[in-house]
């Protein structure tokens, strides 16, 4: 009976020697070893804050890599968990468990989703537009705008982010939260800004001594300017006619400031909204400037407001409305009120 235990006992230890040598080998030969099962590439979505352990059994029960229990080793021993990055993987047939890792391991830039703010557009329109591309909340964006703590964060000596946030085509993540957008959208806007203050530094003395605009102020006007100009080569000489206005002290009289403001900003200009007594920003009740921009500005607005056409005495114009988006300017008030007849009433 002895010896038979004896036996049994050795006949153990062989086995349990034997497999311990086979899983020695199979571990030693585990990280070069061909582990997905695909006969063409595949992408793993790789969520925020997922484990490795997680990751590894979506795999095997995806049938992307073999199933074995040498992945519960593997995950004691590796820096898998340490090191995966959230997003999309390409996996690829004949891959080894060292490829495997270095793949998961390696950052993916998660595809991010396009916006274009076109210039003319105020903050609620802004808003309005990133709220239906899915990067926010209307009101949110709209209350940040005017959010006197966010604008100190951002430096900005004004009432809103009106006219500081670029008009551009711009790439957000998913996750891009709606602060984040704004500070994109203003830091553009310095970009270009304090790049024109420095490359543009004479003209905006010239503006300073012949016309009496700081900065800020030429920003409001070139907000106006670009509500106004549809046409390209119409943005300096409409700037003039601006310009020679205010010189004269004549009120500005442009409908795109009479329905500026949050509860206005939707319609469109009206007899009854430009003669508001209570409007801060219609320049057919206020005697010049707006208060702030009224519009998010484009470059080349810009330099047509720091370089307005040669023209002294044009003081009007008006929309030929005949599709090209073209205005017909004139010098005097009768020239005016015919070109009125012309271009509106007789349609």
């Amino acid at each position: 009976m002895k010896s038979l235990l004896r036996i049994l006992l050795l006949l153990l230890v062989f086995a349990a020697g034997a497999a311990a040598a086979l899983l020695a080998t199979a571990w030693n030969d585990f990280p070069a070893r061909t582990i997905t099962t695909l006969d063409e590439r595949a992408t793993i979505e790789v969520p925020r804050g997922a484990s490795a352990r997680s990751v590894i059994h979506r795999l095997q029960d995806d049938g992307r890599i073999v199933r074995t229990p040498l992945w519960h080793l593997w995950l004691r021993t590796t820096d898998l968990g340490a090191c995966l990055q959230a997003g999309p993987h390409d996996l690829v047939p004949g891959m080894r468990v060292a490829d495997l890792e270095r793949t998961l391991c390696t950052p993916t830039r998660i595809p991010g989703q396009r916006v274009t703010i076109p210039e003319g557009m105020n903050v609620w329109q802004v808003a309005r537009r990133l709220d239906e591309a899915g990067f926010g909340d209307f009101d949110e964006f709209a209350s940040l705008a005017f959010d006197p703590d966010f604008l100190a964060e951002l430096g900005v000596d004004a009432e809103s982010l009106d006219g500081r946030l670029f008009p551009d085509t711009y790439e957000f993540e998913p996750d891009t939260t709606a602060r984040d957008v704004l500070r994109r959208m203003h830091r553009r806007f310095l970009d270009v800004w304090n790049r024109l203050l420095v490359d543009e530094h004479d003209a905006f003395d010239r503006i300073r001594r012949d016309w009496g605009l700081e900065p800020a102020e030429l920003l409001v006007l070139a907000s106006l300017v670009e509500t106004e100009a549809a046409v390209a080569e119409e943005r300096a000489v409409i700037a003039r006619v601006f310009y020679n206005r205010l010189r004269r002290g004549m009120r500005l009289q442009t409908d795109p400031t009479c329905v500026y403001g949050p509860d206005r900003w939707h319609e469109r200009p009206s007899p009854g909204r430009c003669r508001d007594r209570d409007s801060r920003f219609s320049t057919y009740v206020i005697p010049a400037l707006p208060p702030t921009p009224i519009a998010g500005v484009g470059r080349d607005t810009l330099l047509a407001t720091l370089h307005p056409s040669d023209d002294a005495d044009l003081l009007f114009f008006v929309a030929m409305r005949d599709g090209t988006g073209r205005h017909a300017f004139s010098r005097t008030l009768a020239e005016h009120n015919r070109n009125i007849d012309r271009y509106l009433r007789r349609r």
